[in-house]
């Protein structure tokens, strides 16, 4: 039979008795000839449905009928309602005539009296189709979402629009068998479930694709958790990170989170629409160690919705995942997790819970993507689980999806290994790889003139330790890298294409070139350039900020806030230029010494938006020559995963910090000093702090200098870091 797709009536219970007598008689009052019968009458259903009907008889005074062989009853009107008690039924009506000779033949009718019933309603998602059995009726009618009914023409109800479906088997009569069809309250005849057709494609609720933090700020308000509920927080702020790399693209949703037990909420502006029913949700997560962040994805209903006399409005949905991990990990999640927390009335359930809760109602649900359809707002969350108080780091996500069908991974950790390298045509560059994600791969060459030139690489992994590179286009390469036990790249022989070129005398010792100053050409006073781009900089101020702790609370530095001051004068920052006081080349970097008052020389990376993102690495290396009378002390500050700025300064969890003494040196000696870092992280600023060193107060205007401050790395994908 066919498909049907029409709208259900409401349906009552029929009220089914045998026709009393009428006081009118329908009969004629003409009798037909003597000593002839009369004329059999012709029995058929009513228009109602409901019973039986006959054309008036001709000469009849009455009628008599009888039920399953039972008294007749006399009756005057031609009519008999069905029986509305469930059985078989043989209806036998004579035309009755003045003189009983003349009554006419039986006339015979038999029929079944059935309650109608619908049971075994179920929903397919593989079919899309709602079919049932135990179905007795005279038809089939369903709404959707209490809207008009529709009359099924067919064996199945074929599921394009999503929502709650009420079916009911509606009571008549039916020609083919004699069978007539009545509501008893005996009988179930109406089944209700929620179903919806699956989602043709995944749904993306956020891959961190925009180009600006504009762009994210106009999709999510800020919220956090106070006294009052949900309020604005210029607090939690979430931004698209540039330094701490996403999946695909290469950025991702980065939101603060706080350690002092606050929870902070991502809340979208637009209203969720879950165009069908959901298999599994599927997202990449990390945290900024020691973080130790929480992160919850939710979604809400923001409507009224009635289930029966249950109104759902105000339920909302979580998936929670404690602890999130330092290093990207994929997590695909079913819709019939354990892990899912559902909250229902001040209650928190499981969905087991909430199914019986639905059930109470009459309707069916197999699993939570089919309610999806009806949550429509999408959130995130954020809370730190470590003690203390104050900023802790951030959350990342990236690539939030809702999808229907397989899982599409398992669950894992993706890592992401990055090598810089140096080589005689380049200034620098580095190269992108990941095993598991492709879509990360990517290589830099950074020109000696300063143009930047970004590529996608194809990447193989042959034998155990060698990775074969294909770029194709204009700047075309073939090569094949070698990883050493170290972590460290050789180019081996054989590399083709244009980008071969820019290989020569290639070095991956590097891993990121910070500063080596020969790029400066002036030094000048104050701040300009757009401090976005590493290769636009110029000069040493452009790339560098100087300020001073004064206890001005006035004019407080744009780093640092009430009681630091910036540096107006070069004599506190100067690019020497002489090769006697350089460590490579011809130029360094000269910092004041001041025993009175703290100096900090800050690279511009910290304090912009977004920051050059700076290649993972396992150590910070700087050239630097003591005074020639005095011992210096230095502190050196290594910030990663945001900027710096005045309130974060303290914060031990934002940096890798080192003080060390060089020893003065009449000889001009340069030394070379390591911070070890955390190889999990991005490094994107770095503070150079001349250090009063023991009580002494002498030496005020000393100068030392600094040369040659580059990021290192050994990182190998095949695990075999020596």
């Amino acid at each position: 039979m066919e498909k049907s797709k029409l709208y259900l009536l409401p349906l009552c219970f029929l009220v089914l008795t045998a026709c009393q007598p009428n006081k009118d008689n329908s009969g004629s009052d003409i009798p037909p000839a003597k000593g002839e019968k009369l004329s059999t009458p012709v029995l058929t259903v009513n228009n109602e449905g409901t019973g039986l009907t006959w054309a008036a008889v001709e000469g009849a005074v009455s009628y008599s009928i009888s039920v399953n062989e039972a008294e007749a009853v006399s009756v005057n009107a031609p009519g008999y309602d069905f029986a509305e008690e469930a059985g078989e039924y043989a209806v036998k009506v004579v035309a009755v005539a003045s003189d009983t000779e003349l009554n006419s033949e039986q006339a015979s009718f038999d029929y079944s009296t059935i309650y109608t019933a619908l049971s075994a309603v179920a929903f397919d998602e593989d079919t899309g189709r709602i079919t049932w059995s135990g179905f007795h009726g005279a038809g089939l009618k369903y709404s959707i979402n209490g809207g008009e009914e529709v009359a099924v023409e067919g064996d199945y109800i074929e599921v394009e629009t999503g929502g709650l479906y009420d079916i009911t088997a509606v009571g008549g009569f039916v020609a083919e068998g004699n069978k007539y069809y009545v509501n008893n309250e005996t009988s179930v005849n109406v089944q209700h479930i929620i179903a919806s057709p699956k989602m043709a494609q995944a749904m993306v609720l956020e891959d961190g694709s925009e180009d600006s933090n504009a762009d994210l700020q106009a999709k999510y308000d800020a919220l956090y958790y106070g006294t009052s509920g949900w309020q604005p927080s210029a607090n939690a702020v979430a931004t698209l990170d540039r330094n701490n790399e996403g999946i695909s693209p290469n950025r991702s949703f980065r939101a603060m989170i706080f350690c002092n037990g606050s929870w902070f909420k991502w809340l979208a502006k637009e209203a969720f629409v879950c165009e069908g029913s959901v298999d599994s949700l599927s997202f990449y997560a990390k945290a900024a160690a020691p973080s130790q962040a929480s992160l919850y994805l939710r979604w809400e209903v923001t409507e009224d919705l009635m289930i029966g006399d249950l109104n759902f409005k105000g339920v909302y949905v979580t998936y929670k995942l404690d602890k999130v991990p330092t290093g990207w990990h994929k997590y695909t999640v079913g819709m019939n997790d354990a892990n899912w927390e559902i909250a229902y009335n001040n209650q928190k359930l499981d969905f087991a819970t909430v199914k019986g809760i639905l059930a109470t109602a009459g309707y069916t649900i197999n699993s939570l993507g089919e309610f999806f359809q009806y949550f429509g707002n999408f959130a995130i969350l954020a809370k730190c689980a470590s003690t203390g108080s104050g900023p802790k780091g951030y959350v990342y996500v990236d690539e939030i999806k809702l999808s229907a069908g397989a899982f599409e991974a398992e669950n894992k950790d993706y890592e992401i290994h990055e090598w810089a390298f140096k080589s005689s045509a380049l200034s620098n560059g580095y190269f992108r790889f990941s095993k598991d994600n492709p879509s990360v791969n990517k290589l830099v060459v950074k020109m000696s003139a300063g143009s930047k030139i970004s590529l996608v690489p194809q990447v193989e992994v042959e034998d155990t330790n060698v990775l074969h590179v294909v770029v194709t286009g204009t700047y075309d390469l073939d090569a094949r890298f070698t990883v050493g036990a170290d972590g460290k790249l050789t180019l081996n022989d054989g590399a083709t294409g244009a980008v071969a070129a820019f290989l020569t005398e290639f070095s991956s010792d590097l891993c990121h070139v910070i500063d080596d100053f020969e790029d400066h050409t002036e030094t000048g006073v104050g701040l300009d350039g757009s401090h976005k781009d590493e290769t636009t900089f110029k000069g040493l101020r452009s790339k560098w900020y100087s300020d001073y702790y004064s206890g001005n609370t006035s004019n407080p530095s744009a780093v640092g806030g009430n009681g630091w001051s910036m540096m107006g004068s070069t004599d506190y920052l100067e690019l020497n230029k002489s090769p006697d006081y350089a460590h490579y080349g011809n130029q360094s970097m000269r910092l004041k010494y001041n025993a009175t008052n703290q100096m900090r020389f800050i690279t511009w990376d910290m304090t912009q938006a977004p920051a050059p993102r700076l290649p993972k690495a396992t150590y910070l290396s700087l050239w630097v020559r003591a005074c020639d009378s005095r011992v210096n002390q230095i502190k050196i500050k290594a910030f990663f995963n945001e900027q710096i700025s005045p309130v974060n300064q303290g914060d031990t969890s934002k940096y890798t910090e080192l003080v060390q003494d060089i020893a003065a040196d009449p000889d001009h000696g340069w030394v070379e000093v390591k911070v070890t870092l955390n190889p999990e992280k991005n490094y994107f600023g770095f503070v150079l702090q001349p250090m009063k060193n023991g009580a002494g107060t002498g030496d005020d205007g000393k100068y030392f200098y600094v040369d040659n401050i580059a990021l290192y790395n050994t990182l190998s994908p095949f695990g075999t870091n020596a």
